[in-house]
């Protein structure tokens, strides 16, 4: 670990110190002197531009210190103050584990940054094979129109099982009872070949020497496809991860940066019409005229989307946390790894094996929100989650060690050949499952991620075979 990171390492250390003292002579209470450290472990990795680091806005450690200020420090500060207490959550109170679920996200998110900033990582990424190598344009045409032919012949079958025509129209109505019913089918799982179109679309504009040419434009026309549910349904969990891909990619390609002041200016829209219009609109019973009208209501009153952000389940994952605590485990033993075995057993569908072990998430839902698990109703409980659900504390210290040094593996791997458009397109990709991780937890988001990624390597892989057997054929 070089100086100034130790440097910056040790300030932060001190600040939370004084911090600390200061809080106690002021007689705060345990929650908001937890909520103040979080905000100033969250400054962590600004400490080192203060001693001359650039500052590279796509590292991946800028972007967990955003998604847990907003989750363990913003959030809290809005549920810490308000009048009544702490607000319930699906009928549950978080505040006997409220404290204890803010000290296990400080220790991951401390654990993160000392696995993010130590040499593991860089190690890591020394094993790590590299993208490089001329593709074949035939194969990897071929490649793709096979990848999307297979993508739109699952989703098709989910279609034809689910009900034909009506259950497509349902879909792209919006969300609804019925809408959710129709994924909890034997058959749900195909629902997810659409999603499959992903990685194609980002191969062929990593690959593309133009967006506006032939092959840019199919690829931005695949992406849409693969989004069409997502945007119908509202299911940011999807499209803001594609949409920012896209972007990332875009600025990759060129070698560049956006501005601070553009991701500013870019900030507020991309919250209203991103995050907030889809989840005023996408419920159908919920909604309120038009999407025009939709969104002139945020436009009017933009303050009231801020506090409903801040005070409805996108953001609650604290609170389930602390819920969390109180079940385990008083009532669910730790389940000492077995979550995520299941996990790993995730991509076997129910129809071919019924008795298959349920994974964390679907759990605690079942455990601690029965009524909401039986309407097909899913919260999440955070990066730090599952592994306290298994280990405890020392889960939680463990898991985000490793998941620092793996993201900080992933950042020298691209760095490493920075130029190269297929890396650009992994790195791309994978970027924005940071949020997602934070907020939602490893098990429950990972194949997400896998699903984005596999066309990418898979069909570099497949494009790059003919051009050496070509080679080694003409000696």
């Amino acid at each position: 670990m070089n100086l100034r990171i130790r440097v910056a390492l040790v300030v932060s250390l001190l600040a939370v110190g004084a911090g600390a003292a200061v809080a106690l002579l002021a007689n705060v209470g345990p929650a908001w002197l937890l909520v103040w450290a979080g905000a100033v472990i969250a400054l962590v990795p600004a400490v080192p531009l203060f001693f001359g680091r650039p500052f590279d806005i796509f590292e991946p450690v800028y972007l967990f210190a955003v998604s847990y200020l907003v989750l363990f420090v913003v959030r809290p500060v809005f549920d810490l103050s308000q009048a009544l207490g702490l607000p319930l959550i699906a009928g549950q109170d978080p505040t006997p584990g409220y404290e204890l679920a803010l000290a296990l996200g400080l220790a991951g998110a401390c654990s993160f940054f000392v696995g993010y900033y130590a040499p593991l990582g860089r190690r890591l990424a020394r094993h790590l094979g590299d993208l490089s190598g001329e593709l074949d344009s035939d194969r990897l045409t071929v490649f793709s129109g096979a990848t999307v032919m297979l993508g739109l012949g699952l989703f098709a079958a989910f279609i034809v099982t689910s009900g034909g025509l009506d259950t497509l129209a349902l879909i792209l109505s919006g969300r609804s009872a019925s809408y959710f019913s129709v994924f909890a089918q034997s058959t749900g799982y195909l629902f997810l070949g659409l999603q499959g179109l992903v990685g194609v679309g980002i191969l062929l504009l990593a690959t593309a020497k133009s967006w506006r040419s032939l092959r840019g434009g199919i690829a931005l026309g695949i992406l849409l496809i693969s989004q069409s549910t997502a945007i119908a349904g509202g299911n940011r969990i999807w499209l803001l991860p594609v949409a920012s891909a896209v972007g990332v990619l875009w600025y990759l390609r060129r070698g560049r940066r956006p501005r601070l002041i553009m991701v500013v200016l870019v900030s507020a829209p991309l919250f209203l019409f991103g995050i907030t219009l889809p989840r005023d609109y996408r419920n159908v019973e919920l909604r309120q005229g038009t999407l025009v009208d939709s969104a002139i209501g945020i436009l009017s009153n933009p303050g009231q989307s801020v506090s409903d952000f801040f005070s409805t389940p996108d953001t609650a994952m604290l609170s389930t946390l602390a819920v969390e605590t109180q079940y385990v485990p008083a009532v669910m033993p730790f389940q000492l790894g077995g979550t995520y075995l299941a996990e790993l057993l995730r991509p076997i569908p129910r129809a071919l094996w019924a008795d298959r072990p349920r994974e964390g998430e679907v759990y605690l839902m079942q455990v601690i929100f029965p009524s909401l698990f039986a309407a097909n109703v899913q919260f999440t409980f955070s990066l730090f989650g599952e592994p306290y659900m298994n280990w405890g504390l020392f889960g939680v210290l463990g898991f985000c060690l490793a998941f620092g040094a793996a993201w900080r593996a992933l950042l020298e791997w691209f760095r490493r050949s920075q130029a190269n458009r297929l890396t650009q397109g992994v790195f791309a990709a994978s970027w924005p499952f940071m949020f997602v991780y934070v907020r939602g937890g490893l098990g429950v988001d990972y194949q997400r991620q896998v699903i984005v990624l596999l066309p990418i390597l898979v069909g570099a892989w497949y494009a790059r075979r003919l051009t050496r057997t070509t080679a080694e054929l003409s000696l």
